[in-house]
């Protein structure tokens, strides 16, 4: 029988024995050494998107290895993403994915580290190149910084060349990005404390941005938008919780200063996953990029998943993930 969980702590999802994925041309079949949780992942099975029922397999990120397929990826470590939400994901032991959604996992990367980071990744790259792709020395204004899609999107656009700057809650959260190589002076211009008083001033002082990346929905829209875009600006949305989508926009300053709204749906974008995954494969080899935190009290068994899926929502300083081979410990 299709259902939904009523609730985070309704969540009980099982493990069953379903047959080995037979493949069809132009795919590989999967071992999947560990598997990422997402958000998303989270809402799919609580009834969050139209048409996601269950039972099914839920999840989107996965590294692994090509257990069979095309002659090229035999063998071969690899990550990448499925949709996941409307149909079987990747919270099994084998998976068939489609070889031009695959990417040949970093070296310096584990399973691990690889799992938890797909979607972020793929978000952060569409907003920044997808369309009018990000040039260097642009400026761009990145709320939540602190988040998987916001410290993927600041690495991103400083490999680039271009100047991000961080919006944050806290100021633990503003520490949390010296990891990263971000607020690494005592005044540093790279992240904001929006806990400060005197943040908004900040945050315009430091701009006007060409592009902002906006994860809050409609909180502070307005200030966003007409106090710190630049005229000709992009303003990309890839997140709007229930009770923060609606806006109001004023049409004759929008066509007049320029403005260019977008949205990021990465499930609508599977063709560029794979040459995204293998894009970045170089800025994480040379350690440019790193890779997200994953504390290893967040590593679960498949068999947990119920209690994985719990905690990835009640955390924010270490992604989720599940380990479905035991030599990752």
């Amino acid at each position: 029988m299709d259902r939904i969980f009523p609730s985070l702590e309704a969540i009980q999802l099982q493990v069953s024995q379903v047959p080995k994925p037979q493949i069809v041309p132009d795919h590989c079949l999967v071992r999947v050494h560990a598997a990422g949780i997402n958000s998303s992942d989270v809402g799919g099975v609580l009834g969050y998107f139209p048409n996601s029922k269950l039972p099914r397999t839920p999840g989107r990120d996965f590294a692994g290895i090509v257990e069979d397929g095309p002659a090229e990826w035999v063998g071969k470590r690899v990550w990448g993403s499925l949709s996941g939400i409307y149909q079987d994901g990747v919270h099994a032991e084998y998976i068939q994915v489609p070889a031009s959604q695959l990417g040949e996992l970093p070296s310096n990367i584990s399973p691990i580290q690889g799992a938890s980071m797909g979607v972020p990744l793929v978000t952060a790259y569409l907003a920044l190149f997808q369309t009018n792709p990000l040039q260097k020395g642009e400026k761009v204004l990145i709320t939540g910084a602190n988040g998987a899609v916001g410290l993927c999107a600041m690495q991103l656009a400083r490999w680039k060349g271009a100047i991000p700057v961080g919006l944050v809650r806290s100021e633990e959260k503003r520490d949390f990005l010296k990891k990263f190589g971000f607020n690494s002076e005592p005044e540093g211009k790279d992240v904001i404390c929006m806990s400060r008083e005197d943040w908004q001033a900040q945050a315009k002082s430091y701009g006007p941005y060409d592009r902002i990346l906006n994860g809050l929905g409609n909180i502070y829209f307005n200030f966003l938008l007409n106090d710190c875009l630049s005229d000709g600006g992009s303003f990309i949305t890839y997140s709007a919780l229930p009770g923060q989508r609606e806006i109001t926009v004023d049409l004759f300053q929008q066509y007049r200063r320029r403005l260019t709204f977008s949205g990021i749906n990465t499930i609508h974008e599977a063709s560029k996953w794979g040459f995204i995954f293998q894009e970045l494969k170089e800025g994480f080899e040379s350690e440019t990029l790193k890779s997200l935190v994953v504390e290893e009290k967040y590593i679960f068994e498949l068999e947990q998943a119920s209690d994985a899926y719990r905690a990835s929502k009640t955390i924010n300083t270490s992604r989720v993930v599940l380990n479905l081979l035991q030599e990752n410990q």
